[in-house]
């Protein structure tokens, strides 16, 4: 896991980044298993996987939809995506937080 700080500010969806966590590839969706365990252990609810759309999540919602049955509305709420970085399934993964991340009782 890396902090790319580089990125805090830039625009992601026409949202600007708050902080930006990159993953490298690890093997066979190995990077986006570490990326959902991470956001899981935040308290993060994450939308499905749909091909190379970003997956939405948010802290307050038990549920988050897939990328393409998200509203404009929908996708405003959304405490931040996942980006694949060259394919979900080999290669890498960024976590963008369009809010402040939440963080988990324990303190992760």
């Amino acid at each position: 896991m890396t902090e790319r700080d580089d990125l805090v500010g830039t625009e992601f969806q026409g949202r600007k980044a708050s902080r930006v966590v990159e993953f490298i590839p690890s093997g066979t969706f190995g990077a986006f298993y570490k990326s959902e365990a991470f956001l899981k252990e935040l308290g993060y609810r994450t939308g499905s996987m749909c091909n190379t759309e970003p997956i939405g999540f948010a802290h307050k919602y038990d549920r988050v939809a897939k990328w393409y049955n998200l509203s404009k509305e929908d996708k405003s709420l959304l405490d931040g995506i996942v980006l694949q970085v060259g394919g979900f399934r080999e290669g890498g993964v960024m976590i963008v937080f369009f809010n402040e991340p939440h963080l988990s009782e324990q303190g992760s």
